[in-house]
């Protein structure tokens, strides 16, 4: 079961899997992704035509927040890895 919650144009959308461990993506706008890169371990980065940001996907929210989340920030940085 998939549970996604909308609020102000985010969406974020939990994916349980058979292990336990599920997937969370949090979307930031519609838009087709062109390009997706692994900005940290088990942490990938959509990315539109324009090169702004779709969404981030997290292949193990559990070890990327280190237990429940109490909040997230990111900090978006181009595809060579300076921050804007």
């Amino acid at each position: 079961m998939t549970d996604t919650r909308t609020r102000t144009g985010v969406s974020v959308e939990y994916t349980p899997t058979p292990s336990g461990v599920g997937r969370a993506y949090v979307r930031f706008r519609d838009a087709a992704i062109v390009n997706t890169v692994e900005v940290a371990d088990d942490v990938f980065m959509d990315f539109a035509a324009d090169g702004q940001p779709v969404g981030v996907e997290l292949l193990q929210p559990h070890v990327v927040f280190d237990g429940p989340p109490r909040g997230v920030s990111f900090e978006l940085v181009d595809v060579d890895g300076h921050a804007d």
